[in-house]
């Protein structure tokens, strides 16, 4: 079951070979979501070697997921076009819900849930806001569309982190096989968001060349 575990965390690496091979295609708009891509591959790399060598990958993945918020929290930031406002707030009061949660009520080197859930339940938000734009504004083929694909990976996949992470946060006394299938249910749903991010990097339109008109 591990090894299934750690095959399909590791499909991560199909977006970041599609993010690679359509580089010169990105601008401003995804540059950010696929350089975020190469991040998470490069850190479950990393949290692969430290479960292996030192027995604790948790202190690599608090920070991570700091990141991977205040990054994803920008990036929606990008596709709205709107105020910095509302971005900022939630980016403070996520901040100030890692810090509680990683060095007063829990340490950093302990896998922590109570960060995990607020900011999926934060990233749903945003996605479902932005989720809705498009399906208003696009005239087109929504499926054929990255931020629509993206934006239905992050709803899926963040619903189904936070109820694994309340679970997890309560320690709700099922036992050890049941939490051993919810952790590779989650991977499941890891690996088709990533699979999704892949084909959105793959529908990313080419940039339009600038010309001149007289």
């Amino acid at each position: 079951m591990y090894i299934w575990y750690i095959i399909l965390n590791h499909s991560i690496l199909f977006p970041v070979v599609t993010g690679i091979i359509r580089r010169k295609y990105l601008g401003k708009d995804f540059w950010l979501f696929v350089l975020l891509i190469w991040v998470g591959a490069a850190n479950d790399t990393l949290s692969l070697f430290l479960s292996y060598s030192d027995g604790n990958n948790a202190l690599n993945g608090n920070i991570y997921v700091l990141a991977e918020y205040l990054c994803i929290l920008y990036i929606f930031r990008i596709w709205n076009g709107n105020g910095a406002g509302r971005y900022i707030i939630w980016a403070t009061a996520g901040l100030l819900v890692w810090v509680l949660d990683n060095f007063v009520i829990h340490t950093i080197k302990e896998n922590n849930s109570l960060f995990r859930i607020v900011y999926s339940v934060v990233l749903i938000f945003f996605a479902v806001d932005r989720f809705n734009n498009i399906v208003i504004a696009d005239k087109g083929q929504l499926f054929r569309n990255p931020e629509f694909l993206i934006c239905l990976a992050f709803v899926v996949f963040y619903f189904c982190k936070s109820f694994a992470e309340i679970l997890n946060a309560y320690s709700v006394p099922f036992d050890a096989m049941f939490y051993k299938r919810l952790w590779l249910g989650l991977a499941v749903v890891n690996f088709l968001a990533n699979i999704t991010y892949g084909i959105a990097i793959l529908c990313i339109p080419k940039k339009k060349e600038f010309t001149l008109h007289y």
